[in-house]
């Protein structure tokens, strides 16, 4: 089952950005397959977790690049990263905690497709816009992770190769 594809609507352009928003949408079908239920929610919790590295990373890959760049709307963007946080976090704690429900199910995939779809939308394709204008179509890379944590960016704990090996399948 794939419900998130990175359609023509939602490239960027900008060649790592996309990468990072495609393995993000394929982060969300997996949390959202339902083999993920099976086994105690174990699978799905493991997603659900590994998506939520993955946010952190790619969020402050982007906002780095933003920092970087001067994008003027830097503010704004950072809090949506905030918030989108905030939620997979107390979805990962409620996934811990209390048995996975089809209530947690649909709030995971719901937060996933509006949240996701609509800041790749819109609020990545205004950075977009801005970075392409910037750069004058030249190619941009984002951060590694190692990069990141040497720049203090990101928690120790975000393991660099679980990140960037750990794909879908």
């Amino acid at each position: 089952m794939r419900r998130f594809e990175l359609t023509e609507d939602l490239v960027t352009g900008i060649e790592d950005i996309d990468e990072q928003h495609r393995t993000l949408l394929d982060l969300g079908n997996r949390v959202i397959n339902p083999s993920a239920y099976k086994t105690e929610g174990a699978i799905f919790e493991d997603a659900l977790t590994f998506l939520s590295d993955y946010v952190i990373y790619h969020f402050a890959a982007e906002e780095y690049v933003m920092i970087e760049s001067n994008f003027p709307n830097y503010e704004h963007h950072r809090q949506l990263h905030e918030r989108f946080k905030q939620d997979v976090t107390a979805f990962v704690k409620r996934a811990q905690t209390e048995k996975i429900s089809k209530d947690l199910k649909l709030k995971v995939s719901f937060a996933i497709e509006n949240w996701l779809l609509e800041h790749i939308r819109i609020t990545d394709g205004s950075l977009a816009k801005f970075l392409q204008q910037q750069k004058g179509g030249a190619l941009m890379h984002l951060p590694s992770v190692r990069a990141l944590k040497d720049m203090g960016k990101l928690p120790e704990e975000i393991n660099e190769l679980s990140v960037s090996a750990k794909k879908t399948e």
